[in-house]
């Protein structure tokens, strides 16, 4: 014990400079991240721009602290001159982690614990949430220092590797551009990536510490990034894709009909350019919905789009994700896809047949109550708290440690009492309601510097082709419905579009749908939240205060 104080005495003696430095930067952090949450930047906008990339600035300083304390007692090769010290790998190993616990981690902790203070949230209560971040910090940040730092001797090396690394991580995610397919991977590809990192990246640091066996360590590196290479390309396999996400059962139904709607299209006139910017074309094709149950929200989680060409060729998009949310009410649905230039020029003035996979993420709705804006501010489940924004429809929602849990918010908006911004060329509202959807289920705290997370809370409606959003105002007195979803399946389902002209789906510009819906006479629109859309069973209406 006495040992690896007296390691870190020295490494904290060499290594001020830089210690002070992050500390510093550190510290204009937490002054500066109330003044965020006020909406309240500096006057100066060059720094104001410049306090944005304090997180990176932070990373870097801290990055650089730690590779100089491992290169304090450099691992690469034999000849060093703390070889011939009392020292033992792991006493060298355990100096090198208090340091870093000491000079990285306990300063990040103690600023935290101070922001949730400024902030009113409950410290004590956090703690265990900030430990976690701590742990992802290390996984994140110390753990690759530590690996770049033991496998050289120079800050100009070190430099080089990350680099290097960096370009070669590059090269690998520019597969993308060849494979299509690696757009939509499956959830727990990220999971497999994070395990080979951390077993890579641990076993490079015992080896260095425990033998200083260089070219081993580099071994493994490039086995991580060659396991990195082939995770991708059994990713892009399609029929893997699409087996994750099964048929329709009787467990698992489809959340509602979907046919294609023939009838609709985009009005253009006589040589209109279509789409002209780009390298590809999107084209919107509409469904009509069946009846979406009261208890359920759906997200359209992938869509798949083949075309057999005149030429006799089959093409396909592949499976790319999306994120638009279906709640009840809804009746279309707009899913678009990106075709390549090259092919859409093709087939622009001739029929092809099409056929179209969409995957559903199917989630129950639990019960529901009422909610209020008072005033300027609104409270959300989980001791979130939200305020109106200055400039724009929406409230900034504050929590601490993590985002709030999965929820969605619905609302007879707009309304007399809160109405939105006329304009006369818009189309009428559809009949589903206004919406808030946040469907990401988490238990674990997000990993930033800041406990105190921020997010956006705006309600959309849409408009009668349901093919557009428009946001929609949150006026003091609004009456939301605020319920809790749970994910329960993914399905998929195969649509046979028929023979289709692809261009008639392009959007135009200006924006015109055919037939058009004609527009209902003038209507003092209601007051009070309309609780149809969800079945009555799933409702508990609070008084209003």
């Amino acid at each position: 014990m006495k040992l690896i104080f007296h390691i870190f005495k020295k490494d904290f003696r060499h290594h001020w400079p830089a210690l002070l430095v992050s500390s510093a930067i550190l510290a204009v952090y937490v002054w500066d991240q109330p003044r965020q949450w006020t909406a309240h930047p500096p006057d100066l906008r060059f720094f104001s721009s410049l306090l944005r990339y304090l997180p990176l600035f932070l990373s870097l300083a801290w990055v650089f602290l730690l590779i100089r304390i491992v290169q304090g007692e450099s691992l690469v090769g034999d000849r060093q001159f703390w070889l011939t010290r009392p020292y033992k790998w792991h006493t060298l190993l355990a100096a090198k982690l208090v340091a870093a616990l000491l000079l990285v981690h306990l300063p990040l902790f103690l600023a935290q614990l101070l922001l949730l203070k400024l902030a009113f949230y409950p410290v004590l209560d956090s703690v265990s949430g900030l430990l976690q971040i701590q742990l992802m910090l290390f996984c994140f940040l110390t753990l690759p220092a530590f690996v770049v730092g033991s496998l050289t001797r120079t800050i100009g090396q070190a430099s080089l590797v990350v680099l290097g690394l960096f370009l070669v991580m590059f090269g690998i995610a520019s597969l993308m551009l060849v494979v299509p397919s690696l757009e939509f991977s499956p959830d727990d590809f990220g999971d497999a990536i994070a395990i080979i990192t951390l077993v890579g990246a641990v076993s490079v640091v015992l080896i260095q510490f425990a033998f200083r066996k260089t070219r081993i360590s580099w071994c493994i590196i490039a086995a991580c990034l060659a396991s990195y290479a082939v995770l991708l390309l059994v990713a892009a396999d399609v029929t893997q894709q699409t087996r994750s996400m099964p048929l329709p059962t009787a467990a698992h139904p489809l959340p509602a009909k979907v046919t294609f709607d023939s009838s609709v299209s985009f009005q253009h006139q006589p040589g209109e350019q279509l789409d002209s910017y780009g390298l590809d074309t999107r084209v919107e094709l509409p469904f009509l919905l069946g009846e979406i149950p009261a208890d359920s929200v759906v997200r359209i989680y992938g869509i798949k789009l083949d075309m057999d060409l005149p030429s006799g060729e089959h093409w396909t998009s592949y499976w790319h994700s999306s994120s638009e949310t279906l709640i009840p009410g809804r009746t279309r649905a707009w899913p678009s896809v990106a075709i390549k230039r090259a092919i859409f020029d093709q087939i622009r003035n001739s029929s092809v047949q099409a056929r179209l996979s969409l995957a559903f993420n199917v989630y129950r709705v639990g019960a529901s109550s009422s909610i209020f804006v008072m005033g300027d501010s609104l409270r959300l489940p989980g001791d979130t708290r939200c305020t109106r924004d200055q400039f724009l429809s929406r409230m900034r929602c504050f929590s601490a440690l993590k985002s709030p849990d999965a929820l969605v918010l619905l609302a007879d908006l707009p309304n007399k009492n809160c109405s939105a911004r006329a304009n006369r060329d818009s189309d009428p509202w559809a009949a589903a309601p206004a919406f808030y959807a946040n469907l990401s289920e988490s238990s674990t705290p997000e990993f930033d510097f800041t406990p105190i997370q921020e997010t956006s809370v705006y309600l959309t409606r849409m408009h009668a082709y349901e093919d557009l959003a428009a946001d929609v105002p949150l006026c003091s007195g609004t009456n939301l419905l605020l319920a809790r979803t749970k994910f329960q399946y993914t399905v998929r389902t195969e649509i046979d579009l028929g023979n289709i002209r692809v261009s008639n789906y392009v959007p135009s510009y200006p924006r015109q749908i055919i037939p058009k819906i004609p527009r209902p006479p003038s209507r003092n629109p209601s007051d009070k939240l309309s609780f149809n859309f969800l079945a009555p069973a799933l409702i508990v209406k609070a008084p209003k205060p």
